[in-house]
């Protein structure tokens, strides 16, 4: 039985990379986007924090924390308004777009 789950898992994977490497461009655009949304939050928070390390740090680590989990709440929003109920894989999106999230700001 989980020859069957794990053959299904390779199955999305290589239809996911598929459309990734058909929608490359605008894969691209939505990382810029999500990035350019980090800085902005990152700035936002500038404000707020002195410009010592550890206020650096911390303007950091709230940037890094914030915009995962605004993005998941929206999508959970709507799904509760859809769906009445609240979105069962919350943190399976938050750790997703906080890895992408780092991915890109390494890559950058």
């Amino acid at each position: 039985m989980s020859n069957n789950k794990m053959f299904i898992q390779i199955i999305i994977l290589i239809v996911l990379a598929i459309i990734i490497a058909l929608c490359q461009y605008y894969a691209a655009m939505c990382v810029h986007g999500l990035l350019a949304m980090h800085d902005w939050i990152s700035s936002l928070f500038s404000y707020v924090f002195s410009g010592s390390s550890v206020g650096h740090i911390i303007q950091e680590c709230l940037s890094f924390i914030v915009l995962p989990f605004l993005i998941a709440s929206i999508v959970a929003i709507i799904y509760a308004v859809i769906k009445k109920s609240f979105l069962p894989c919350f943190m399976l999106i938050v750790w997703f777009v906080w890895l992408v999230m780092v991915t890109g700001l390494l890559m950058r």
